[in-house]
Order: structure tokens, then sequence, then C-alpha cells
């Protein structure tokens, strides 16, 4: 089975599940920047990513450009997780 490539809103969440977790619990406020220049996006590319994923409730904005995981993000990293072990 071929794996399905991940979108740009995915590798996002990813990206902050991974820097989130560095400090020891997945809801850390993690700054947009650094998650874009992580993924190789650029500023205006994640904020509107960022907005995107507010919008659809997979991440909260907090002060400033940092964002932090909802449950439901923390629900949709686990998944793509899971799916990257399968593969």
């Amino acid at each position: 089975m071929t794996q399905k490539a991940m979108t740009k809103d995915e590798i996002f969440v990813l990206k902050l599940y991974e820097l989130a977790m560095q400090s020891g619990t997945p809801y850390e406020q993690i700054d947009c920047l650094e998650i874009a220049r992580a993924i190789g996006q650029n500023t205006k590319g994640a904020l509107v990513i960022a907005r995107d994923l507010a919008q659809a409730n997979f991440i909260n904005k907090a002060e400033g450009n940092k964002v932090y995981l909802t449950d439901h993000g923390l629900k949709l990293a686990s998944q793509i997780i899971e799916q990257q072990q399968k593969s």
C-alpha cells in the first residue's frame, strides 16, 4: 500500500506536536513562525495555515503568534503518527 502524502495542514499539526512534546506537554504554546521555519513554510503561508486550523478547532491561538493544540488537534496528530507507523 502506498503512503498518502500529507497536506500542509497535517505537516503543521505534526510539527507543532513534535515541538510541543520537546517541552513535555502536547499543549505547549509554540510560535507559529518557529513552526514555519521547521517545515520550510514562509511566514504568510504559516499564518494562513494557522488561521485555517484554528477555524477547524485543531489549534488555538495564544498571545502574539503562538499557537497550541486542542484535544481535536492532538487526536489528529496521533492519527498521523499512527498512519506513518503502519507504512
